[in-house]
């Protein structure tokens, strides 16, 4: 059963679009107890959102994968980058606000997501800060950036936090996040086999 606490309906997007260029292989398919990790990101997601899909060039690699719908990149781009998976995402998505998630972050709260989407209003962008730093792979966008993105993504601007001064952001403060997850376990993700055997290690001591 779900814990969807209500509220404003919306989309969770997991971006499987990367090459994994520093693990060198596809890490969202490396195992992390009986799931791979892209299966341990999904989960709590199907739990909270009315829609879970997963922006990737290759859905034939997650065909095991029940219960989502898969979509492409909007952009053939050589270079893949957040902000084309988050305006694909935008330009897929069923509902008008999108949680956008990276598939290599096994360790998701679903108190903390239900509590963000619960404060979903009139702003265009919702995202955690935590040490001074935006977490812009855990956060939820509106289609209303996605005619911004898609001119900066035309133009070759890819940061996604250099848009945020043309729109309205909602911040999530530390305080609130760690009263749901007081570790931060939220915001790990995978780039390389260290990271993985390190992740791997935390998940048994949990």
């Amino acid at each position: 059963m779900g814990c969807n606490m209500g509220g404003i309906e919306a989309t969770a997007a997991v971006l499987a679009g990367g090459g994994s260029k520093r693990m060198g292989f596809n890490k969202a398919l490396l195992r992390l107890g009986e799931d791979t990790i892209i299966e341990r990101t999904i989960k709590p997601l199907k739990d909270i959102f009315e829609e879970v899909i997963i922006i990737t060039d290759t859905p034939e690699v997650y065909s095991f994968i029940k219960g989502v719908s898969f979509y492409p990149d909007a952009f053939e781009l050589k270079d893949k980058n957040s902000m084309i998976g988050i305006y694909s995402s935008l330009l897929r998505a069923r509902y008008s606000k999108v949680f956008v998630v990276a598939c290599d972050m096994p360790f998701l709260n679903r108190q903390l997501l239900n509590y963000m989407k619960q404060q979903l209003g009139e702003e265009d962008i919702l995202i955690p800060k935590v040490g001074g730093y935006y977490e812009p792979l855990h956060a939820f966008y509106s289609k209303s950036c996605m005619a911004l993105f898609e001119e900066r993504i035309r133009s070759g601007r890819y940061k996604v936090t250099g848009t945020f001064d043309c729109f309205k952001v909602k911040l999530i403060e530390a305080d609130a996040i760690r009263s749901f997850d007081n570790e931060l376990l939220s915001f790990i993700n995978i780039n390389t086999y260290e990271e993985f055997l390190k992740t791997r290690k935390l998940l048994e001591e949990l």
